[in-house]
């Protein structure tokens, strides 16, 4: 085999073990409640890819940009990287949380409560 059929059948064997890689990465439920004084403005949920980004943004009184990633750590906890900016404040907390148990992080008036859940394998790339 020449130079340039190894080089391509080197890159067909990477772009499949990544696909193979994604397509076996796990999803996290997440549910969220951000509390401004103590008192929730909102409860965001969302369903995401393991370690891919996600954000949820609203608009109006009670604004907030909510982006994070969830990563897996072990067969019991995730990493929760946030950034969150809302109309009461903004935070970047960074979580190690069990799955199936709440969290929280507060900064000055501002919180944010988690509850991670693990919801299976991703079903395609």
């Amino acid at each position: 085999m020449n130079l340039s059929g190894r080089l391509l059948t080197s890159l067909a064997i990477a772009l499949f073990a990544a696909t193979v890689a994604h397509a076996g990465g796990e999803r996290y439920r997440i549910d969220a409640t951000l509390l401004h004084e103590g008192q929730p403005f909102a409860a965001p949920a969302m369903t995401v890819n393991g370690g891919e980004p996600a954000t949820i943004e609203v608009a109006g009184a009670e604004a907030f940009k909510l982006a994070f990633t969830a990563t897996g750590v072990d067969a019991e906890t995730v990493r929760f990287e946030a950034d969150l900016e809302s109309a009461h404040g903004t935070m970047q907390p960074t979580m190690i949380v069990r799955t199936g148990e709440p969290a929280s992080v507060t900064v000055g008036d501002l919180c944010v409560e988690v509850k991670v859940a693990r919801v299976g394998m991703t079903d395609s790339p």
